[in-house]
């Protein structure tokens, strides 16, 4: 048994109440097994969340945020209390268990050319996480032209072989925590989506491999915090918050001819599909959901950003 934890679980809650607790339970065994330490960000939950973990789970280090910083920052605040070779990001409404993540450190330990690696993911109704298909406008063009999935993406199939990838889910993953740290940690600037996507390009760019563990299992119930935001929801995601990240991640990451060319196909695209659909008599695609999050929009640069994270 280890007497000082390998790895540290961050996790940013938001309204998260429902869930939290089948989280934390599935993390106590190695919490008690004296393998993991577990830091919880709560961004200003108005349903008693921070409360409810304190009084239920005295062995969590619950930081209050101070406010709804997004989820980047929330990441960014509760790294700050790490101080352990792993770091495990696990959203509120996911579960890792003891066995499952003793898998995932020992793949690292024995491959130390990897800078993170995640489970196989299984959802409620019997779904599964994919891996692959690193987002980059070449992509996304080519999605709006012909839609489907991509042939980039693989399905993580639980006890599958080890492969590796170039984009992982950002439910839950584990990272080497000087690799976090050495690429800069999370852009402050995504408050929700694609933050981990810009992660996987840095890590890469720090000649680290990315790793899907299929022996490692994980369940995860997948957009709890969107469906009851109430807000507008194109696939399954905050339209307000999802096309702006995407949009600022190509502007980043590509260049703004790019990021403007692709982002002004994909909705042309997405247009003229619906069209074509509503004359053949089909249901036409959701364009107001897709418009709601805006077009060639990034989100707001963030103020002040050292002074808000030391808080």
């Amino acid at each position: 048994m280890s007497q000082v934890p390998s790895t540290t679980a961050v996790i940013v809650t938001y309204n998260s109440v429902a869930t939290i607790g089948r989280a934390l339970d599935a993390a106590r065994p190695s919490v008690e097994a004296r393998e993991l330490d577990v830091v919880l960000v709560d961004n200003a939950s108005a349903d008693g969340t921070a409360d409810y973990v304190r009084s239920r789970y005295p062995w969590v280090k619950v930081i209050d945020h101070g406010g709804n910083h997004g989820f980047a920052r929330g990441c960014n605040r509760g790294f700050e209390a790490v101080s352990t070779p792993y770091t495990l990001f696990l959203n509120p409404d996911a579960e890792l268990e003891q066995e499952d993540l003793r898998t995932l450190c020992e793949f690292m330990e024995a491959r130390p050319d990897c800078g993170a690696c995640a489970p196989a993911l299984v959802y409620p109704r019997g779904g599964l996480q994919y891996a692959g298909m690193m987002a980059t406008p070449g992509a996304l063009i080519r999605q709006a032209l012909w839609g489907g999935r991509p042939v980039e993406q693989r399905i993580i199939e639980p006890g599958c072989d080890p492969f590796e990838t170039n984009w992982l889910c950002g439910a839950v993953f584990l990272i080497r925590s000087e690799v976090f740290r050495a690429v800069g940690m999370m852009d402050p600037r995504y408050f929700l989506y694609f933050e981990e996507t810009d992660i996987w390009r840095a890590v890469s760019r720090h000649r680290f491999s990315l790793w899907a563990v299929g022996k490692s299992v994980a369940k995860h119930e997948g957009g709890s915090s969107a469906k009851g935001s109430g807000q507008t929801l194109a696939n399954g995601c905050i339209a307000e918050f999802y096309y702006p990240s995407r949009f600022y991640y190509l502007r980043k990451n590509f260049g703004l001819l790019a990021s403007i060319s692709s982002e002004a196909i994909s909705v042309v695209m997405f247009s003229l599909r619906s069209i074509a659909r509503r004359a053949l008599g089909r249901p036409a695609l959701p364009i107001r959901e897709r418009l709601a999050g805006g077009v060639f929009r990034a989100p707001k640069p963030v103020p002040h950003v050292a002074s808000l994270e030391s808080d």
